[in-house]
């Protein structure tokens, strides 16, 4: 009677441990799914006392259940899901101790770049630093096409939290490490609701993106979700950055390259040659990214007297796609031009400012320095840049205010020494 209540004690601490993972436990402990666990010989004693089978393997169970927790790959541990896009777009599986468990192409280029890698048991911040080397060595990443997203889901958000700024920290260490500068996107998705399941399954692209693609349409009157979907990462950065769109849990650091395209200067002079203006005539100009047709267009604005002139070409080709003109009243133009000149108001710092305002805090010449990195940052509505700068002796990170030069948080590291 003694033996049998401690099984069941046993057997009911397990199954709060472990919630319906016996069959799993017992194979892991080389049972065999139909074996029964032999019963030792009776004891050569007057009264037969009855032998459980399963209280004789609880043991066992409970070493294998500690083993694999230990090693963060039990199939019963919370998992977290981690995916890279660009034009490729692969998911990692990954387990609480951030290992991981499998990854996954969604598209057809991903399929190319996972070709021959084997990621599983790896830490993820390696696995995305592997990634992202693929994908320069095979050319989705370039000096003309230098954007990635991120995204974390599956986890809660503070654990979630850590593990997008844990990536996006080492995506910035490989990026400085290629010819080029790398930017980055990154996104959580807290809860993955059917539309954007829908639009990921169907597009081949990951959570992250389609969310990023359904928010993003929904700010705007010329996209889609569809659109955003079938655009490149980069695409997507540069309207982000041209529109100053605010996108729910997305991150951004680094500059999306304008390689591909024309300059907005450049824009701007084929502007003036389809309406016979020149820069003098205008009291007020704009020149903004757009997407119109499946093409990246340039949109841009500018007043002649009582009169808006809109023009919208090709963004690669220069070919003009629409224009219009529109009068204004004297009372209504006058308002427009008012909010305009104060939007124009609004300076700030620029990169240089930014790090030495971050040196000079840190009290680090210039001279010390084996490497730094500046780069503009956008995270719960503000804007900022992250500094980052090594010594011989120690790492250092800024967060300083665009507006003004502000000191938002800063963090140095002391490497061990071993």
């Amino acid at each position: 009677m003694r033996t049998q209540k401690s099984a069941q004690k046993l057997a009911d601490i397990l199954q709060k441990v472990t919630p319906d993972s016996y069959k799993e436990l017992r194979l892991a402990c080389g049972f065999s799914d139909q074996e029964k666990v032999p019963a030792p010989a009776p004891a050569n004693t007057r009264t037969r006392r009855r032998f459980y089978p399963a209280a004789a393997g609880i043991p066992a169970l409970a070493a294998a259940a500690l083993a694999l927790w230990l090693t963060g790959s039990g199939p019963f541990l919370p998992l977290s899901t981690v995916t890279l896009d660009v034009n490729p777009s692969v998911s990692l599986e990954v387990t609480s101790k951030n290992k991981v468990r499998s990854a996954t192409a969604l598209n057809e280029d991903g399929e190319l770049i996972l070709e021959g890698m084997d990621l599983k048991g790896t830490d993820v911040t390696v696995a995305v630093n592997a990634l992202i080397g693929a994908m320069v060595q095979a050319g989705y990443l370039n000096e003309m096409e230098n954007s990635i997203l991120l995204g974390v889901s599956g986890a809660d958000e503070e654990t979630a939290g850590e593990l997008q700024n844990e990536l996006m920290r080492t995506a910035r260490k490989t990026f400085s490490e290629e010819p080029f500068d790398g930017a980055v996107l990154s996104t959580i998705i807290v809860t993955e609701d059917s539309a954007v399941t829908e639009l990921a399954e169907a597009y081949g692209i990951s959570a992250g993106k389609a969310s990023v693609a359904l928010e993003l349409a929904s700010q705007s009157s010329s996209l889609t979700a569809e659109d955003v979907a079938q655009m490149s990462v980069n695409d997507i950065n540069l309207l982000i950055s041209s529109q100053n769109y605010t996108l729910t849990d997305l991150s951004s650091q680094g500059t999306a390259s304008q390689q591909a395209y024309m300059t907005e200067e450049e824009a701007l002079a084929l502007a003036w040659e389809y309406s016979s203006y020149c820069e003098e005539d205008a009291e007020y100009t704009c020149v903004l990214m757009d997407y119109n047709s499946g093409a990246v267009t340039y949109e841009v604005e500018f007043y002649v007297d009582a009169y808006k002139y809109e023009y919208e070409m090709n963004a690669l080709t220069g070919e003009l796609l629409e224009w219009e003109m529109e009068w204004k009243t004297d009372e209504l133009l006058a308002i427009e031009l008012e909010e305009l000149e104060k939007s124009l108001a609004v300076t700030g710092i620029g990169e240089e400012q930014a790090l030495a305002i971050a040196l000079e805090h840190a009290g680090v010449d210039t001279s010390e320095l084996i490497f730094q990195s500046t780069c503009p940052s956008y995270e719960d509505g503000q804007e900022s840049y992250e500094v980052e700068f090594y010594t011989d002796t120690r790492e250092y990170e800024y967060k300083i205010g665009v507006t003004d030069g502000e000191i938002l948080e800063y963090t140095v590291y002391q490497p061990s020494e071993e």
